[in-house]
């Protein structure tokens, strides 16, 4: 399944979920917004050392994950966050696909990342 349907079905999931779950808006976005862009880690001291412990970089259309870079390939909007599909390609690795519900905090400092392996993620944003 590609990453377009992946996150079709899980925004259908999500839609048909009891009411506990978040509404989805389906609006397509272009890229993924500057407020959630910028690096992300476990905090501070993961921030400034070399290799991070959950190193995130989030720019307008790829998301790299420590080494691993994926290009994102459809953004949309949810009530919390956003949602972002994107690939992986290149490297000794084989290409895979993966989507993550990304979820700032009010003040902007935290970012949640539920995503398609069932695990969630909470990083603090790195300083420039």
């Amino acid at each position: 399944m590609n990453a377009r349907a992946r996150l079709a079905a899980f925004l259908l999931v999500l839609a048909t979920a009891p009411a506990a779950a978040t509404t989805v808006e389906v609006d397509s976005l272009g890229e993924v917004p500057a407020e959630y862009q910028g690096r992300w880690d476990s905090g501070p001291r993961a921030c400034v050392s070399p290799a991070g412990s959950s190193r995130l970089q989030i720019s307008a259309r790829r998301l790299v994950f420590g080494a691993d870079r994926f290009e994102a390939v459809d953004i949309a909007l949810a009530e919390d966050g956003i949602f972002v599909a994107s690939r992986y390609h290149g490297g000794a690795k084989s290409a895979w696909e993966r989507w993550d519900r990304l979820a700032l905090s009010e003040d902007g400092a935290t970012l949640t990342d539920r995503h398609d392996g069932g695990r969630t993620i909470v990083r603090r944003r790195c300083r420039p």
